[in-house]
């Protein structure tokens, strides 16, 4: 029982194809991402997130929660498990905008060192 060699070989040829079409895929989708990582609305998205969470993290407790008398026991601390969890939030975050910002620079260095449109830096008349 032999097997037929263009059946074998119409095999390989069509795993190769499909090889190459995900290779291409990948290609493309990383370069889509790159893209997107470097708008600067993405940008700005992850530094208002981290800001917002850096900012609140650090917020006074209200006057009014402090100002009441009862005899409940103290509040607790939060535990060290949530405030780890806290840092490597705004650790995250920090990582994101920071890869975001080398990907930009990179981008932009690949592409010659033009700036987009909304980037360039133009001559702004005061006397209007």
């Amino acid at each position: 029982m032999l097997i037929d060699e263009r059946t074998i070989s119409a095999a390989e040829d069509a795993v190769s194809a499909r090889k190459a079409q995900l290779g291409r895929q990948w290609t493309a989708m990383q370069s889509r991402l790159g893209d997107t990582m470097v708008q600067p609305s993405t940008l700005l998205t992850v530094a208002a997130v981290g800001g917002i969470l850096g900012w609140r993290s650090g917020a006074p407790k209200p006057a009014a929660l402090e100002a009441k008398t009862c005899e409940c026991p103290p509040p607790r601390k939060p535990s060290l498990l949530v405030g780890a969890f806290k840092s490597l939030v705004v650790a995250e975050l920090q990582v994101i905008a920071s890869i975001a910002s080398e990907e930009f620079v990179r981008t932009t260095m690949a592409r010659g060192g033009e700036a987009p449109e909304s980037a360039t830096a133009e001559a702004v008349d005061a006397s209007r």
